[in-house]
């Protein structure tokens, strides 16, 4: 019996090791982790009769466990378990089991305190006995869980205990094995990568020289496939660069040490470019060379920019040779010059060989007021460089202004030891800014005698420049504000800034220049009057960068414009006052002659009528020949007193209308002048008033007088029209119009006819306006309120 007993402990312990060995062997292999730890749970199974394994994963957070592992778990258990895979306490015994990071045995779940939420799931899939234990790292982070099932409750023997761990042991061991390897992977695909996206060219060659490997960029740049660069990689050389490269390269390789040297390289589209390769070797413990590593900078840049500084160097030396600018270079304390350009003879009057046996000759001829400043800028300043301004004066008396840059020279260590400058003469330019100082001051002047303001709005930084003047514009004596936008907003009258805002936004969105008035409010309570014009300077693509303009004070001026408005109204309200006692006076004269005059040649002519007769019959011809012509001097006398009765005030106006009136007058005019008149008036509802009426026909008596004193017509066309509220008269006739008045004393004056025609108008609200119609005479147009 204990040898039957042994028996079976022996073959149980090859079954584990043979378990052992195939899972070493598929970890051993790279294999898929899923396959490992399906094949692990297998062969755990095989063990023993009724059970069933599994093995869970964890997240990487170490919250949640998932099956990775478990070929003969129900697919009803797995699903419905999920929600209780949480690595917490009393969630199955998994869960805990990871949470305490200790093994769990369960040995009934329909009545275990772990499975109170979630045993129901185990019982109707038939699993009532649960095992689990943790698979811990190193570092005694949770990797999963190995887990066991019975169909029946009960608790594990000391063989499953062994079978447990080492299943453990294998999966921890297969988990890990899958980090590492992962995380090899990842660390050479980042080497790779970073090779591979360097921007300088890697390559490697075996011990006796031959390329065994080149990176990305080799590649890319040389247009070649990796087959082809490692069969042959020095096709690339340039054919002058190969013989001296390869002889180098033995020569290294002999030595074994590391090496670098130029050579140029051909580009896949064919082009050389100058690379320098650097190699070092890789020795093992024993020193031996088992590697060469490497890499080939791209340095076209830095041999052109070589023979570029070349090429400057001369250009400079012919430019310094031939320019007005001084340039110079002397040693830190100025014991010795070491350069200077021709140009020095020109603008200090002095030879070269001068200032080169005496460089102090250099500071000599430096201004005596100038020379003390001079000095202390350049023992001040020369560590850091300097700019200074200065006159010399020349052999002839003659002074230079010089505007000298001085700029330290430093040597490998960093440190200064000489001074390199170029001196300008900048005589002409002095003079042109003092006369520019003199025009602004003369400007400054000129805006305050003129009030007139100006500034600028830099809208990028929010600065704010204005004039002395400006600021006074806007704030008076306070000289406190100025430096905000705010400030000048905040002056502006209450009345007034959403007017002024509006303006400055329609500046900003369609340019300028603007103009703008309104009212400010000083300090003091007083009220001022700009008017302001503005531009706007934008960007390349159209954006506003910079506000500018000019204010000036026009209080004085507006409070004459309201004076002269208001003598204005005044006038016109004079004007028609005047009007009206024209018109009373007409019409009271007019009405004098009729009732008092008219009535005496009236009377005077009944009694000449009755002496006709009687005087025939005495036979008295001189007596009666002179009561004729009194009868006939008395006809003509009634008949003048008539027509200006009719000037006067036409009766004809008071009983019939407009209309009427400017056809009776027409007639007469056309009757005294020859020149035809047609009237044309539309019909009408009603008449208008009878101020108006009397207006438009003096105009229209103007206006037939004016035609006959200038225009040499022979028709006018008097037109009267109702429309809209309005009563439209126009006069236009045949004539030659104001371009066809050659004499300029038969011009019509405007200060006569024109301006009494248009005050006319204006006294009963109408507007007046003449129109010269060049070859076709004038029109004359007046619009009435009815």
């Amino acid at each position: 019996m204990a040898n039957l007993q042994g028996a079976t402990e022996q073959r149980a312990r090859a079954a584990l090791l043979d378990c052992q060995r195939r899972v070493l062997e598929r970890i051993a292999n790279a294999a898929p982790l899923p396959e490992i730890l399906e094949t692990l749970v297998k062969l755990i199974e095989e063990q023993a009769s009724d059970m069933r394994c599994a093995v869970l994963l964890a997240d990487s957070a170490q919250q949640k466990l998932r099956f990775a592992a478990a070929p003969n778990i129900p697919e009803d258990y797995k699903t419905g378990i999920e929600p209780f895979l949480l690595i917490a306490p009393s969630m199955g015994s998994c869960g805990t089991a990871a949470f305490r990071r200790e093994p769990v045995y369960t040995r009934d779940t329909a009545n275990d305190a772990l499975w109170e939420d979630c045993g129901d799931v185990a019982v109707r899939n038939g699993l009532r006995a649960i095992w689990s234990t943790p698979i811990l790292s190193d570092d005694n982070s949770v990797l999963g869980t190995f887990a066991m099932y019975y169909s029946e409750p009960r608790m594990p023997s000391a063989e499953h205990i062994q079978l447990i761990d080492m299943a453990t042991q294998m999966a921890r061991v297969a988990i890990e094995a899958k980090r590492a390897g992962d995380a090899l992977r990842q660390s050479e695909d980042r080497l790779r990568l970073v090779i591979d996206t360097i921007p300088t060219m890697a390559w490697s060659l075996r011990p006796d020289g031959v390329v065994d490997f080149v990176n990305q960029r080799w590649l890319e740049f040389t247009g070649l496939s990796l087959e082809e660069a490692l069969a042959n990689a020095t096709r690339t050389v340039h054919p002058e660069d190969l013989p001296g490269v390869m002889e180098k390269w033995r020569t290294d390789m002999a030595v074994g040490e590391p090496c670098e040297y130029e050579l140029r390289l051909r580009r896949a589209d064919g082009e050389y470019r100058w690379f320098l390769n650097r190699t070092v070797p890789l020795r093992d413990e024993q020193g031996k060379i088992v590697k060469w590593y490497g890499t080939s900078a791209d340095i076209e840049d830095r041999k052109r920019a070589e023979d570029a500084l070349r090429e400057s160097e001369e250009k400079f030396r012919q430019l310094a040779e031939n320019i007005r600018e001084v340039f110079w270079m002397t040693t830190l304390h100025l014991e010795e010059m070491l350069y200077v350009s021709p140009a020095y003879e020109s603008v200090w009057g002095r030879s070269l060989e001068s200032v080169r046996q005496r460089p102090q000759s250099f500071m000599d001829a430096i201004h005596s007021e100038d020379r003390e400043r001079v000095v202390g800028i350049l023992e001040g300043q020369r560590q850091q460089g300097f700019e200074v301004e200065y006159r010399i004066v020349r052999p002839d008396g003659s002074a230079r202004w010089i505007r000298d840059r001085g700029f330290p020279v430093k040597d490998a260590s960093g440190k200064v030891y000489r001074i390199a400058g170029v001196a300008e003469d900048i005589t002409e330019r002095k003079r042109v800014e003092m006369a520019l100082q003199k025009n602004e001051r003369l400007l400054s002047e000129t805006q305050v005698l003129g009030r007139i303001g100006s500034w600028e709005h830099n809208l990028v930084t929010g600065e704010i420049a204005n004039t002395e003047e400006n600021l006074r514009l806007f704030f008076g004596d306070d000289h406190s504000k100025g430096a905000r936008f705010e400030d000048f907003a905040e002056v502006v009258h209450l009345d007034d800034r959403e007017y002024v805002s509006a303006r400055h936004a329609q500046l900003l969105a369609e340019g300028g220049p603007r103009d703008i008035e309104y009212r400010v409010v000083w300090p003091d309570g007083t009220v001022h009057v700009l008017f302001g014009r503005a531009t706007v300077v934008r960007d390349a693509a159209g954006r506003p960068l910079r506000v500018y303009g000019t204010n000036v004070d026009v209080t004085e001026r507006k409070r004459a414009e309201n004076a002269l408005r208001d003598s204005g109204v005044q006038l016109q309200a004079l004007s028609r006052r005047l009007v009206e006692l024209q018109e009373s006076e007409r019409k009271e004269l007019a009405r004098e002659l009729h009732d008092r005059v008219g009535q005496s040649l009236t009377a005077l002519k009944i009694n000449i009528d009755i002496l006709q007769p009687a005087l025939a019959s005495q036979r008295n011809a001189e007596v009666l020949a002179r009561v004729v012509d009194s009868a006939a001097l008395l006809e003509s006398t009634m008949d003048t007193i008539e027509n200006v009765m009719s000037e006067l005030r036409p009766p004809m106006l008071d009983d019939h209308g407009l209309a009427a009136a400017l056809d009776w007058h027409a007639r007469n005019f056309s009757r005294r002048t020859g020149i035809a008149v047609a009237v044309r008036a539309s019909e009408t509802a009603g008449r208008p008033t009878l101020q108006v009426e009397i207006a438009l026909f003096r105009i229209a008596q103007e206006a037939l007088n004016n035609v006959a004193k200038h225009a040499r017509a022979r028709r006018v066309e008097i037109a009267l029209d109702h429309a809209n509220g309005e009563c439209v008269m126009s006069v236009q006739d045949d004539g030659i119009g104001f371009d066809g008045v050659e004499d300029a004393s038969d011009k019509p004056k405007p200060g006569l006819g024109m301006v009494t025609m248009r005050e006319r108008a204006q006294v009963v609200g109408g507007h007046f306006e003449v129109q010269a119609l060049p070859g076709r005479g004038t029109q004359l147009t007046v619009r009435v309120p009815r």
